[in-house]
């Protein structure tokens, strides 16, 4: 079939006859394809060559442990952030304000509702979406409906694929989300990024040890290491100074020569509150055979 434009649209009869005009599939049109996807291949081959993609070993997966700023893949992040939304909460909000107190949540299951019905409905709906569009015309500026819909649904999708992300609606204690951002559970972080050798056993505490000369023993030091630290004791630093950790907060990189060729790395953050003394660290194994170099 022609093209909306040419079929409904306002063109002149020349046009549209040579638009009406057959081409072989072979050879002309299998030519045309061959080339097109011969060229888009070359192109992200150039890419992956040229800008250095890097795909690293990530750490052995557990399925006893969910790591932390888990996600779904891109194509489920909208269903991701359908789950954070919680219309128990905003009904009993709203009913708040007009002095009604009812506990919704104990008879509303949210994650069933947004995780499970709404979908199933959302599904059902897109089946019927044809039998309900009964409008014959196909170009865009005779649908104003069907296209108002459609760009209204790819903005939901947007935003809700937004909130499906971890950095949306997920509270995490400060020296946790720092110890997560120096070295992620998944993924590559900026500890995996520190060559082996420049990995040297010693405790090392922010603000106490200086990010200059750590590693005397080198002939060209550690600048990874010392970049990695700098970069740790800057984001606790900020911490302290929002008011996120307290001033007497203690932020340590431990270093042990753990096997041959093998390093133990621990992160870890010490604070008081309230009376009591509360800690955070991660412990990660640096083999100098990772493949991160």
């Amino acid at each position: 079939s022609l093209p909306a434009r040419m079929e409904e649209g306002d063109v002149p009869p020349e046009v549209k006859k040579a638009a009406k005009q057959r081409i072989d599939y072979i050879p002309d049109l299998i030519t045309n394809e061959v080339y097109y996807v011969a060229l888009g291949l070359l192109f992200l081959v150039l890419g992956v060559t040229i800008f250095g993609y890097h795909a690293p070993l990530e750490s052995i997966a557990n399925p006893q442990v969910t790591p932390l700023d888990t996600k779904a893949p891109w194509y489920f992040w909208w269903l991701q952030g359908m789950l954070k939304i919680d219309p128990a909460a905003m009904l009993e909000n709203l009913l708040a304000r007009f002095g009604i107190v009812i506990e919704l949540g104990t008879y509303l299951n949210s994650k069933v509702i947004m995780g499970i019905i709404f979908p199933t409905i959302l599904a059902i709906v897109l089946i019927m979406l044809p039998y309900i569009d009964r409008n014959p015309h196909r170009s865009l500026y005779k649908r104003p409906w069907a296209v108002g819909i459609g760009v209204f649904a790819v903005l939901v999708l947007v935003v809700l694929s937004y909130m499906g992300t971890p950095q949306f609606g997920i509270e995490m204690e400060p020296a946790q989300r720092i110890i997560q951002d120096m070295t992620p559970q998944e993924g590559e972080g900026p500890l995996d990024r520190v060559p082996f050798h420049e990995l040297q056993a010693g405790s090392y505490e922010v603000n106490a040890v200086q990010p200059v000369n750590m590693c005397p023993s080198l002939d060209y030091g550690c600048p990874e290491f010392e970049d990695f630290f700098r970069l740790f004791g800057d984001r606790v630093n900020r911490a302290i100074q929002a008011g996120d950790l307290p001033a007497e907060t203690q932020a340590l990189s431990v270093i042990e020569d753990w096997q041959q060729d093998l390093k133990k790395v621990t992160l870890r953050i010490v604070w008081p509150e309230e009376g009591k003394t509360k800690s955070y660290e991660r412990v990660d194994y640096m083999h100098t055979e990772r493949g991160s170099e």
